[in-house]
């Protein structure tokens, strides 16, 4: 279903707000399965980089400059 559809004016939503300033609200709340999915390669790939030593690899090039 698309947002435009879910959203459409007259129909009732779900609103998340904050109970301290009511003014704070939003319709969707959490992480979306794209931003998790992002998160976990990059902290993999970050993880693996580091262990083969790339860090180390370019500590010796900047010092041959």
């Amino acid at each position: 279903m698309l947002k435009a559809e879910r959203y459409e004016e007259g129909k009732n939503v779900k609103v998340f707000y904050d109970l301290k300033d009511p003014n704070e609200s939003i319709l969707e709340h959490g992480l979306k399965k794209f931003t998790f999915i992002i998160m976990f390669i990059l902290a993999i790939s970050l993880f693996f980089l580091r262990w083969i030593g790339i860090s180390g690899m370019i500590r010796a090039i900047l010092a041959d400059i």
